[in-house]
């Protein structure tokens, strides 16, 4: 009863979501012929803090740096924005309870597509706002050897999540001189855009183990199942937010400096996997067209 609970539930979320972005694609698309559209090439990395704890191994906080790379398609234009991106982070967690030193290596792999398409009753002069869905799909690698059999883990998470996102151009429009210490400096007419996007799990699932990650497989007679207790659950939730600050220079391209936050829990079956980074990222975007 409750499987079939989760599924319905699933459906409804999902046709939901469809049913906003549709109404809000056929809101963009009136006059949106004469919006001219930019794409960009973007590379980026960063670093920042992580915080996990996975119930399933430990019942400690692990913390640590983290160190993120990035590329991705960016396309936008006043009305619509679309944007395909795949990041891999890494980092060494520590924790050191009753003076104990513990160290875990964390890998992730992140790919995210995400469309959003302009509010036309949000939006005014220099303010732009947009809404839409944003798809992320998250692989974790943890290994801890202190932890023996159970010091791999390893789980799968995807969350479609509502999305949000709130620009304000702040364009230099003439040419203003600057002085720094004895050095001077012209700074040229630029657009620029400060913008906030935020993003809200709607359908969280995970795949995770049950009580423990076990490090040898489950064998079977003759089978041998490396994901054998796993299980997919609908559950959890994710929040995603970000701010950026956009400085597009005179050839087209563009310089990008971002501030993320991103948390997520995923309960699965029956232990819960807790996780937090925050992060600072420096994006390059490459006009091609």
């Amino acid at each position: 009863m409750s499987r079939a609970f989760t599924f319905i539930a699933s459906l409804l979320v999902c046709y939901t979501l469809v049913a906003v972005d549709a109404f809000a694609q056929n809101e963009a698309l009136i006059s949106s012929e004469n919006d001219k559209s930019s794409s960009y090439i973007e590379f980026s990395g960063g670093a920042g803090i992580t915080t996990f704890r996975d119930l399933a191994t430990s019942p400690l906080f692990y913390n640590g740096a983290s160190y993120t790379f990035t590329g991705g398609h960016y396309r936008l234009n006043n009305r619509v924005e679309t944007h395909l991106g795949c990041s891999y982070s890494f980092g060494l967690n520590i924790n050191n309870f009753n003076n104990t030193y513990k160290s875990a290596t964390f890998y992730s792999l992140d790919i995210n597509y995400s469309r959003l398409y302009r509010v036309n009753a949000l939006s005014v002069g220099r303010w732009n706002t947009k809404a839409g869905v944003n798809l992320v799909n998250t692989t974790n690698i943890r290994e801890n050897e202190a932890l023996m059999n159970n010091s791999l883990g390893v789980e799968n998470i995807l969350n479609i999540m509502a999305a949000s996102k709130l620009t304000l151009s702040v364009p230099r429009i003439k040419s203003r001189p600057i002085k720094i210490l004895f050095i001077r400096k012209i700074l040229k007419p630029a657009q620029r855009e400060l913008s906030l996007s935020l993003g809200l799990g709607a359908l969280n699932l995970n795949y995770r183990p049950g009580y423990a990650y076990n490090y040898l497989p489950q064998i079977t007679g003759s089978e041998i199942k490396n994901f054998g207790d796993y299980k997919l659950s609908v559950n959890g939730f994710r929040i995603l937010s970000r701010v950026d600050y956009t400085h597009y220079l005179y050839n087209g391209n563009g310089l990008k400096l971002s501030y993320l936050f991103d948390t997520y829990n995923a309960p699965g079956k029956y232990e819960p996997f807790h996780f937090a980074r925050h992060s600072l990222q420096l994006s390059f975007l490459f006009n091609y067209r």
